[in-house]
């Protein structure tokens, strides 16, 4: 429970400047393609919504959003950081992953 109440603090909290993001971001990145709890992993995706201009988490949320074996829960919560930060110029690219992994399926 306390990683969940972390990343809760993460969400809620501003980070008071760029130097602060790229300290802390890089270790959510870190994270994001190996937890193996959906409920931590639900809250971490949520939390990188204050993180995800960081190219690191930003290459971690696409890597999510992506994954069909992604929780929808956690789909849905990276879906949200990508849209509070506007880049969504990156769909096509992974509407061509999508595509491909499922004529392949």
């Amino acid at each position: 429970m306390a990683r969940v109440e972390e990343y809760k603090i993460l969400r809620l909290w501003k980070p008071p400047n760029e130097g602060i993001c790229t300290q802390i971001g890089p270790r959510l990145a870190e994270m994001l393609p190996v937890e193996k709890d959906v409920l931590v992993l639900r809250w971490a995706a949520v939390a990188a919504e204050s993180f995800v201009a960081v190219p690191e988490v930003f290459k971690a949320v696409s890597a999510l959003i992506v994954n069909l074996a992604a929780d929808l829960d956690v789909w849905h919560n990276c879906s949200t950081a990508m849209e509070l930060l506007g880049r969504w110029d990156q769909v096509d690219t992974w509407l061509e992953v999508l595509a491909t992994t499922y004529s392949s399926a």
